[in-house]
């Protein structure tokens, strides 16, 4: 894992790249804790060879996001086929228990309720994402998946202040715990942020295009990070409430119906020992 460093100035250039509100990250090879970070990504390429004068090579990755929900009421959600047998958004509640190793299960029987267990699973896997995922939790899952050509995903994990009445056992602040996004920038309702992408101003092959990631505040748009693709970036939301993030991937072909290969993580790092 790399290290993020605060540092004064901003911009991309060589390992540099600008994260917003005055500030921006340089990776080292230090050790790192938190929720962890892609500095590199396994598959990687400079996009063009250049020539003087072009400025910096665009640093493309191709690393992949996957998930697959299945639901206590009988659906199972992802591209993992390559295709979206069911589509749309979908939303539970429940108390939360993480394996610590990629499997969430949610039993939305709710608390006091004589019911059998509703349990859902959501098994998820992408480079550097090792989330802090507290066990008892109640929290909200929205799912979406989409075929607008290729198959979009996304899967988010919310905190929910109460449950039923019962005050969450955790925490009752707002906060998101996870985010994993692949193939798309558009959001669904009731999240706290929104992704736009953002260009970087290095040499691309004629007919691509590459971004960097900006990750925005819905709640006070002035805070704000911008994520170079193949980096990792952290934006902190209050008290205990840190985004560590990791833009995946970030580019497209530059065809007029090409909406984008977009893959992101977002995840809350584990508190201090």
């Amino acid at each position: 894992m790399h290290r993020i460093a605060a540092v004064a100035g901003g911009g991309l250039f060589g390992g540099l790249w600008l994260l917003g509100c005055g500030s921006s990250a340089v990776l080292d090879d230090g050790a790192s804790g938190g929720a962890g970070g892609a500095a590199s990504a396994s598959s990687t390429e400079s996009t063009t060879a250049g020539t003087g004068g072009q400025g910096p090579l665009c640093f493309r990755t191709h690393d992949e996001l996957s998930v697959v929900v299945n639901t206590w009421d009988g659906l199972t959600l992802g591209c993992t086929s390559g295709a979206a047998e069911t589509q749309g958004t979908f939303e539970y509640d429940g108390v939360l228990t993480y394996d610590g190793a990629g499997q969430i299960t949610l039993d939305s029987c709710p608390p006091g309720a004589n019911c059998a267990p509703q349990v859902s699973t959501v098994s998820f896997e992408a480079k550097g994402l090792q989330p802090y995922l507290p066990s008892g939790m109640f929290a909200k899952l929205i799912v979406t998946t989409e075929q607008p050509g290729g198959c979009d995903e996304t899967f988010f994990v919310l905190n929910l202040p109460e449950w039923g009445g019962v005050p969450n056992p955790v925490t009752a602040a707002p906060r998101l715990w996870l985010a994993g996004v692949d193939g798309t920038l558009d959001l669904p309702q009731g999240l706290p942020y929104y992704a736009e992408k953002r260009a970087y101003g290095c040499v691309s092959p004629a007919s691509t295009r590459d971004y960097g990631l900006a990750f925005i505040s819905n709640e006070d748009p002035a805070k704000f990070v911008e994520v170079g693709m193949g980096y990792p970036g952290s934006l902190e939301q209050g008290p205990g409430d840190t985004w560590i993030i990791s833009d995946l991937r970030s580019f497209d072909s530059g065809a007029a119906n090409d909406t984008g290969t977009w893959t992101y993580w977002i995840a809350q790092p584990f508190p201090p020992d």
